[in-house]
């Protein structure tokens, strides 16, 4: 797997073409009840069924395309794959919306307590940069833990594709 901070991953140059692995991580959705998913031109959505699914539960994303030295080939014979590991849709938005607000809260309390010192008034507007930062802190920690409860879970899904694509 990619070591990446956010949206872990992998990539594997396969030997057979992107419509013929396609083909076969739909059988994959279809036959096997570890998983389900949905197939939609090139991208496969892969994640546990819901009786196993929990609140840090990973989907896996794959993109399948030509390999790159046969872009321009009409019936390529190679395949790139590549996967990323996210959470829910809704919870990944959310971490997203939550960094940004307190990104945006940390700047403005950043340049408000700019003001301060410059008006010669105590900096009490960084408490409100402090306190953003731990949050931030909390969010990052809470997804560290996350991916480690869910880390079994992207084993087997990461393990069933490279087996396809073996």
């Amino acid at each position: 797997m990619r070591p990446r901070l956010f949206r872990p991953g992998f990539d594997l140059d396969v030997d057979r073409s992107p419509g013929d692995l396609y083909g076969q991580l739909e059988a994959l959705i279809a036959a096997d009840a570890r998983f389900t998913g949905r197939c939609v031109e090139g991208h496969v959505m892969l994640t546990v069924p819901e009786a196993e699914r929990h609140f840090w539960s990973p989907y896996l994303h794959v993109q399948i395309v030509a390999h790159r030295d046969e872009l321009d080939e009409p019936a390529p014979k190679r395949s790139y794959l590549r996967g990323f590991f996210t959470p829910h849709p809704s919870l990944w938005s959310s971490f997203v919306f939550g960094y940004l607000a307190l990104s945006v809260l940390v700047f403005f309390s950043g340049i408000w307590g700019l003001v301060q010192i410059t008006l010669g008034a105590a900096p009490t507007a960084g408490y409100v940069s402090l306190a953003c930062g731990l949050v931030m802190g909390a969010l990052h920690l809470a997804s560290v833990l996350g991916r480690r409860r869910a880390a079994d879970q992207m084993g087997v899904l990461e393990r069933s594709v490279r087996e396809v694509a073996a």
